[in-house]
């Protein structure tokens, strides 16, 4: 009973970090008919006729490390020799065949190898396809070293064992920060020579469980067990939040790139939605089944203001109004909260927030099989922050 016990309580959990994130790179046509439809049925609630239906929000997307980084797993550096070397027969095989290169199938890897080359010195573009594999199959690799079946492009692994300093990122260059997020291996050896300076090993949580259940044996009902787990999963809670917040800070400062669809944009501010960050009790999910359900899990909702020009063409002036926007959007929400808190059943209020957006940019979109690349900027037409 008490191994199941623990299990239920973050103290015996990896920390885990999700994100979701909203920002002025619009889909402004669906954003125009979902606007529609709301006051379609906050008119029919109004005058007390057809079914009960609930207005939709502004739902924003799942982070991917994409957004950061699109080649986060391909080494521009590495040689066409080390990319045909790593790769296995099978990858060369429907290399070759997705490209057109005929191949007897029981050539050995050197031939395939050899028929590639050649094919590259006949048509160079041919390279880009290559390392494109070459990063999908890195990928895979990446996937199948999980101990756990979490989305290792979508959850970041946070240490919420061990409180993180700013310094411990020093030195690190976007690339490596972002591998000691999505990937586990350089996420247990940032813990372990970054963090604790090479000093000790990293508690995870097997060790953890180990250590807690000598602790229970001095409590006789479940009451007392769960009365002591809770206090003493407060502070891996705590720790959690606080090492998310600095993440969060080196992910999505100013001027730090994003992209979206592989366009890339240039971060002007971020601002955290989703409730105060002072409560460690509060906003943590501790699932009990599904591919997460050995983390505790810190889900964040963000607003990311945006802009397409360049880092060096970005003012202080540019991220100052994008922070003075983001104060006023701030504000609004609150008193919106206030004059429509959410009912009492749980069920969907009958309004819903709308967020006005300082500079809006139309999301590329692909129509009839062209893509519209090109993007027109709005401006709020009563001016100001």
């Amino acid at each position: 009973m008490a191994l199941a016990l623990i299990k239920e309580f973050s103290l015996s959990r990896d920390g885990l970090m999700t994100i979701n994130f909203k920002s002025n790179v619009r889909n402004l046509e669906q954003d125009i008919r979902r606007k529609q439809i709301n006051e379609v049925i906050k008119s029919l609630r109004k005058q007390g006729t057809g079914r009960r239906q609930n207005t939709t929000e502004d739902i924003g997307e799942t982070y991917q490390v994409s957004n950061s980084d699109p080649k986060f797993d391909l080494d521009e550096k590495v040689t066409l020799d080390e990319i045909l070397e790593a790769l296995p027969v099978a990858r060369l095989q429907n290399i070759l065949r997705t490209i057109n290169i005929n191949f007897r199938p029981d050539m050995r890897k050197g031939q395939l190898v050899q028929i590639l080359k050649t094919s590259i010195q006949q048509n160079n573009q041919r390279m880009a396809y290559i390392r494109q594999m070459y990063g999908e199959y890195l990928s895979e690799l990446r996937r199948n070293r999980q101990r756990s079946q979490r989305d290792v492009n979508s959850t970041l692994l946070i240490s919420n064992f061990y409180k993180y300093k700013r310094s411990d990122f020093d030195g690190m260059s976007f690339k490596e920060i972002l591998k000691s997020l999505f990937d586990l291996d350089d996420h247990l050896i940032f813990v372990a020579n970054r963090v604790l300076k090479g000093k000790e090993l990293p508690i995870t949580r097997t060790l953890s469980i180990t250590n807690t259940l000598p602790n229970l044996r001095n409590y006789t009902t479940r009451e007392e067990m769960e009365d002591y787990l809770e206090k003493a999963s407060i502070k891996h809670d705590r720790i959690l939040k606080a090492n998310c917040h600095l993440v969060l800070e080196l992910l999505f400062s100013p001027r730090k790139p994003f992209y979206i669809d592989d366009k890339k944009y240039t971060i002007l501010r971020y601002h955290q939605e989703n409730g105060p960050t002072q409560d460690p009790e509060q906003g943590l999910e501790i699932p009990t089944v599904g591919p997460n359900s050995v983390y505790s899990i810190y889900p964040v909702e963000i607003y990311l203001e945006l802009s397409e020009l360049p880092p060096d063409k970005i003012t202080d002036r540019d991220i100052q109004k994008s922070s003075c926007h983001i104060r006023t959007e701030k504000m609004r929400k609150n008193w919106f909260d206030i004059w429509n808190p959410s009912p009492p059943d749980g069920a969907n209020p009958d309004n819903v927030f709308e967020r006005n957006h300082r500079k809006t940019l139309k999301r590329k979109r692909v129509r009839g099989g062209n893509k519209y690349k090109t993007t027109k900027k709005y401006k709020k037409p009563h001016g100001g922050h």
